[in-house]
């Protein structure tokens, strides 16, 4: 990038004069400041790393390729959970698939040589000694990235896989983005509606729906939620971060009078209007509802608790509700949570209280990552909208969605219990099955015959340079390329995504935005190391996180894929073509089915 400063010692970092490791770090970080338009690069005090989360072999290469040249991270870096637990193994799990169990356990282990801290969770925000408002940071794990930036104040943008280890590693990240103060203003207002009991806002589960639906409409852009209870606990504005993150991939959220950038409404817009206002009512959160609990009811064989991971204020109200009962026989009750938490609840006697009934307390993981643990199968209820988002595609399961409380009444029944006193005045109880794919289609616009014979060629924006052909396939909404693309087949995996099933590999796939986790560089990158990633990807929003897993696919195994930004218009017109080819310079041409040049 021509026009980014770097000082002496970056530059030479660059030229390869402190070996290749740190040459591959800046190389990232040249890029990421590229797609952001970064002009110069800001120190960064903390890191909570997701690249030591096996997705595949394409991330312990990486990581032994920086441990063989000597690398150290610079700065204090936490790492997110593993695959596996360390602590408490799952034997279950382990069994389905022991390469998989084998390679994480390898990558964790490098990225303890390469001087991260192993709290090995999702919720690092939870424990002490993180980072304060206003510190500039380095997260990736999605629903770090949203809490840090709307919860506590910090800033950074969703740094994935390999470029949250390329910015630990230097100490450094760009200067763009959600590091600016232009940046972190909101876009879009949510209002919620008078219809929505004062009673319900209180309860954690409504925290969770509301994120959901705002996460859907408002994509990647930054929502205000105007409306909040004031008492709203940590661990409310935690299931807010999770849900937004998962179903639209925001990045930063405010709260008018809650969280600490939104003092007031005019605050969080910096003074300008929305884009956009929406009214939050029963019944969308109602449809929110529905969309999470797609089994319906009926008798359970696993409850799953702890995505993210349990706070010890989630342990305290668990174990309330347990003491003195058993879960019913057959059935488990699994809750995941990091090993500090898990340790202050034992010594608070929650943890006693909980396996005294039949739970079970995991940490260092957490139970809706594949392989499943032993006992998840069948239809499982949670407490949690990123569980019950990502689980059907990821394990294969049924899923059931509801507060706590209902929760923990359906372990001990061993069939879905539903609260009445819960639902009234929200429109009914839950219970009947439904089908429906939350999030409205963004299907680009179809053009006519005559418009598509004089397509010509479209020049877009290369975020990674290179060239492809291949069949195209449209993608009618956003799709996250880990939890919703399988990397072993090239398929989409989300259940609820329009184009579920339908196979990627080496094809020019067009979407206007991604959506979902930081883990996405790396199950892109594994992708392309087995072999079995699209052959391009165009997007009308660029896209960080695609632009620099393609990258890493190039740097570590010779072959990559180009990641190109074109304009609504252009992606409309190109939906049209049978088949795509792109060249280096970003140029896009259209193909006849199955011809070459």
């Amino acid at each position: 990038m021509d026009d980014l400063e770097l000082d002496r010692r970056d530059q030479q970092r660059l030229d390869g004069a402190e070996g290749p490791a740190l040459q591959l770090a800046m190389e990232l970080i040249v890029k990421a400041a590229a797609v952001l338009g970064a002009r110069r690069l800001i120190a960064v005090s903390f890191a909570h790393l997701d690249s030591c989360f096996y997705a595949g072999e394409a991330h312990v290469d990486f990581a032994q390729y920086l441990l063989d040249h000597g690398a150290r991270l610079a700065i204090p870096s936490w790492t997110n959970s593993g695959l596996v637990s360390l602590a408490d193994p799952d034997p279950g799990r382990e069994a389905h698939d022991p390469q998989a169990a084998a390679g994480a356990k390898r990558l964790m282990a490098l990225y303890e040589a390469l001087g991260a801290k192993p709290v090995w969770t999702c919720a690092p925000y939870q424990l002490p000694g993180g980072p304060q408002f206003g510190a500039q940071i380095v997260a990736a794990e999605s629903n770090a990235v949203a809490y840090y930036n709307a919860v506590v104040g910090a800033r950074t943008n969703k740094y994935g896989d390999y470029l949250d280890v390329a910015c630990a590693l230097v100490g450094k990240a760009p200067d763009a983005g959600l590091h600016r103060d232009e940046a972190r203003r909101g876009e879009m207002l949510f209002r919620i509606a008078d219809d929505v009991p004062l009673r319900f806002r209180r309860e954690n589960i409504f925290h969770h729906l509301l994120g959901h639906h705002v996460g859907l409409k408002a994509g990647r852009r930054i929502p205000v939620i105007d409306g909040l209870d004031r008492s709203v606990k940590l661990e409310d504005l935690k299931a807010v971060s999770a849900a937004v993150a998962a179903a639209g991939g925001v990045e930063h959220w405010h709260g008018v009078g809650v969280t600490p950038e939104a003092p007031t409404l005019d605050a969080a817009f910096g003074g300008q209007r929305p884009m956009a206002v929406h009214m939050v009512d029963a019944a969308a959160l109602l449809t929110a509802r529905n969309a999470l609990s797609p089994a319906g009811d009926g008798p359970i064989d696993m409850v799953a608790l702890g995505t993210p991971h349990f706070g010890i204020g989630e342990f305290a109200a668990l174990a309330g509700l347990l003491a003195g009962r058993r879960i019913h026989s057959g059935l488990s009750l699994v809750v995941s949570t990091s090993r500090i938490i898990a340790a202050l609840a034992a010594e608070q006697g929650h943890l006693a209280v909980i396996e005294g009934a039949g739970g079970r307390v995991m940490t260092d993981s957490c139970s809706y990552y594949g392989p499943p643990l032993t006992g998840c199968h069948g239809r499982v209820m949670t407490n949690a909208a990123k569980w019950a988002y990502y689980a059907p595609g990821m394990i294969g399961v049924s899923v059931c969605f509801g507060s706590l409380r209902e929760c923990v009444e359906s372990a001990v029944r061993g069939t879905v219990w539903r609260d009445p006193e819960l639902w009234h005045g929200m429109g009914g109880l839950p219970g009947a099955p439904t089908a429906s794919r939350a999030g409205a289609p963004i299907k680009p616009a179809r053009r006519s015959g005559a418009a598509r014979e004089s397509l010509g060629t479209i020049f877009g924006r290369p975020l990674e340079a290179g060239a492809a052909d291949g069949r195209v396939v449209v993608l009618d909404q956003p799709l996250s390329f880990w939890g919703g693309f399988d990397p072993k087949t090239g398929g989409i995996i989300d259940s609820r995504h329009p184009q579920s099933g339908v196979n990627l590999a080496g094809r020019v796939v067009l979407m206007r935005e991604s959506r979902g986790s930081g883990t996405a560089p790396g199950s892109l990158a594994e992708a392309i190391r087995l072999g079995t990633a699209p052959a391009a990807i165009v997007l009308v929003t660029p896209d960080l996180n695609l632009a620099i897993g393609a990258a890493v696919g190039r740097r570590l195994y010779g072959r990559g894929l180009p990641v190109v930004t074109v304009t609504e218009d252009q992606l409309d017109a190109l939906a049209e073509a049978p088949q795509l080819a792109i060249a280096a310079d970003g140029a896009i041409v259209t193909r006849s089915v199955g011809s070459r040049q």
